[in-house]
């Protein structure tokens, strides 16, 4: 075929049972690309069938499509005049957006300052000799208390550059960022990059969607959304999402449990990374690594736990550092729970879904160490490549593009935000909560 229509597009891809997708007016097969995709081929495969230029061009450097790509081109991709004319709003919006990413890359906000990160990292040496200082040098019971406390916001802090790192951000090397990301995360955070970094990307595609978005689908603890009620299907985990008896009776109460359970959400952490390694060792990058990072981790972290002097200290030294570093979780749901989690029908542009679906943390600048770049979520879905010293700079021209397009743009202070994700739990556990007094 010289040329496909969208609709012929769609058609093939779930008839052929091929990887189809559409590119800047080109379609491409990258069927025998999937199992090699390193973000995945399930984040790939929620834009089969569909013109996936946005996201392309939002998470990949240039020469992905301009050498890369060429391999699989299969044929052009044209409009029916059906659909351009039930396009003209979502063609309007990907040229305005176009001309947003052509101003902020004007602007030189995907330029990287290596000076950034590189204090960064000195300060997270400091950060962590610091931490073992007191853990071992305070009197008891403060070197358990302090301690712990220290290494739990050393453990937030890296979570933030283990995040630049996996969205290649910092020296904007894929391998060289993915590789600096999992000795972080693995030897210092006892986390697995690869795990994250393969649920990360599908967030991103398919943001809030319950069905599909691996960061909401937290059964069965947390429903954010009443469809769960539904026994939904996870593509992700390829399962149905129960609502038994335990999902009931935990969602019922889940504004009250929210925060007590998100303090111990480190805990599920090492489970869902540890199940994913056993699961998908051979296809994570850098596996070595991340083994014999996993290893060091917990021979330090076993060491100065056992340090502490008593059993009991040490139980203490546990259990702050891991329920103090629940802020980061709190940190990250603030910016999706309390948003649309909606299934849109039709294909929606991928700004706007990132504009309905996210909110940003409205804070002082003095305060963007604490948060890391998590608190402008908006932006950094919008532009994930951007690295997280220019964020802030970006709000201004995000804020006039969404003014330009009639879009509304979601800001709030941190405390108003998790007061958001709570209403939003306490309607989903009313409405449980009537489900079962039909039940009685």
């Amino acid at each position: 075929m010289k040329a496909m229509t969208m609709a012929e597009l769609g058609q093939a891809a779930a008839v052929q049972g091929k990887c189809l997708i559409g590119f800047d007016g080109h379609v491409y097969d990258i069927s025998n690309w999937l199992d090699h995709h390193p973000g995945g081929a399930l984040a790939i495969l929620h834009v089969n069938g569909k013109d996936a230029t946005d996201h392309i061009r939002a998470f990949h450097p240039e020469h992905v499509w301009e050498v890369q790509m060429k391999k699989f081109l299969l044929c052009q991709l044209v409009l029916s005049p059906a659909e351009m004319a039930e396009s003209t709003e979502h063609r309007k919006l990907s040229k305005s957006f176009n001309e947003l990413k052509q101003r902020i890359t004007d602007a030189g906000l995907f330029e990287t300052s290596h000076s950034f990160y590189q204090l960064l990292l000195l300060r997270y040496v400091i950060h962590f000799v610091v931490s073992i200082l007191l853990c071992l040098y305070l009197p008891k019971p403060l070197n358990a208390v302090l301690g712990g406390a220290a290494v739990a916001s050393f453990w937030q802090q890296i979570a933030f550059f283990s995040h630049d790192a996996g969205h290649s951000c910092i020296t904007k090397n894929r391998f060289f960022d993915s590789l600096l990301g999992t000795v972080l995360a693995t030897l210092f955070g006892g986390l697995s990059l690869g795990w994250w970094k393969h649920s990360h990307n599908v967030h991103h595609i398919v943001t809030n969607h319950p069905e599909h978005d691996p960061d909401i689908q937290h059964m069965p603890v947390f429903a954010i959304n009443k469809s769960f009620c539904n026994n939904l299907f996870s593509s992700y985990k390829g399962e149905v999402m129960d609502f038994g008896a335990a999902a009931r009776w935990f969602v019922s109460i889940q504004h009250y449990t929210y925060f007590s359970i998100c303090a111990l959400g480190r805990f599920n952490l090492y489970v869902l990374s540890y199940a994913f390694l056993a699961k998908d060792y051979t296809r994570v990058q850098h596996a070595s690594v991340e083994m014999a990072g996993l290893l060091g981790f917990w021979a330090w972290y076993s060491a100065l736990t056992c340090s502490m002097g008593s059993p009991l200290l040490g139980a203490v030294f546990l259990l702050t550092s891991h329920i103090l570093s629940s802020i980061l979780h709190l940190q990250i749901n603030v910016s999706h729970f309390g948003m649309s989690t909606e299934d849109l029908d039709c294909d929606e542009h991928f700004a706007a879904k990132a504009l309905r679906t996210t909110m940003d943390v409205d804070c002082p600048r003095w305060l963007d160490w604490f948060h890391g770049g998590l608190q402008f979520q908006v932006i950094h879905h919008l532009f994930p490549r951007m690295p997280r010293h220019n964020l802030r700079h970006c709000v201004s021209f995000v804020r006039d593009f969404c003014v330009e397009n009639e879009l509304q743009y979601h800001a709030h202070g941190f405390v108003k935000g998790n007061g958001m994700v709570l209403d939003n739990l306490r309607d989903v556990a009313r409405h449980v909560q009537f489900l079962l007094s039909t039940m009685e």
